[in-house]
Parts: C-alpha cells; structure tokens; sequence
C-alpha cells in the first residue's frame, strides 16, 4: 500500500470521526423525533437523510469550489451570512416602521 492510499485512509477517517462528533445533537434529535412520532417514521427518516446528504453535496462543492479561490478571500466568506442577517434585520425594522 503506497503512502498516498494511506494518508487517503487517515484523512476519510478524520472526516467521519468530525461528521460523528459534530452530528450527535442531530441523532439526539432525530431518536426523540422518532419516539414521539412514530406513525410518521419514514417522514422523520428522510428528512434527516435529505438534510445529511445536503450537508455533505454542499461540502463537496465547498471543497472542489475551495481550489478556485485564493485561501487569503476564504475568510471573506463570513461577509455573506452576516449580510444577510443585516439585511433580515433591515426588513423587519422598514416593515415595523
């Protein structure tokens, strides 16, 4: 086995170990969803499936998206959120006014 392989191998382990440890409070969730609702298992189910596979398309476009961009402008990507936070906030204020 080459070194390539294996540092392949330690980094998908790395990433399931992050998505395991950073999606607990989802499974939490997703196990009370699923005993106060039981008739709607399948309903609880793939939205859950939906949602994690959601997550992870927009990472793998992150990723590949991540190669385009120089690592200086990455910390700019903060800006977005943020604006559009304050621009909700701008719309709630104009629309109580």
């Amino acid at each position: 086995m080459d070194a390539g392989a294996l540092e392949l191998g330690g980094l998908a382990g790395l990433v399931a170990t992050g998505y395991v440890a950073t999606h607990l409070d989802n499974l939490i969730i997703l196990v009370v969803l699923l005993g106060a609702a039981p008739e709607r298992r399948s309903a609880v189910l793939l939205g859950f499936l939906v949602a994690a596979i959601a997550v992870m398309t927009v990472c793998g476009v992150g990723v590949l998206l991540g190669g385009l961009v120089s690592p200086a402008l990455v910390g700019y990507l903060g800006v977005v959120p943020l604006s559009l936070g304050a621009w909700q906030l701008y719309l709630r204020w104009r629309g109580r006014s």
